[in-house]
């Protein structure tokens, strides 16, 4: 099953257009409201990737090495997309 499936794809995109958001809060140094829009996103989906990256991101940033990782570790563990 296809990943866009397995969530149904208008959600997946909204959940792309947050993680989009949280990207653009997280390139202007807000990391706390990216942080919180990455959290509803992988809450939605555990395994969306672009989260889990995301939020790695923030998290290293941060300063939460071990949650950086623990995210990373989550996210290579997924299979390969279709």
């Amino acid at each position: 099953m296809s990943r866009a499936r397995g969530v149904g794809a208008s959600r997946r995109k909204r959940l792309d257009a947050r993680c989009a958001q949280a990207a653009e809060h997280w390139r202007q140094g807000r990391l706390a409201d990216a942080s919180a829009l990455y959290r509803q996103v992988l809450e939605a989906d555990p395994r969306h990737p672009g989260a889990l990256h995301g939020h790695a991101l923030v998290l290293r940033q941060g300063g939460d090495l071990a949650g950086a990782v623990a995210l990373l570790e989550t996210l290579t563990a997924l299979p390969e997309a279709d």
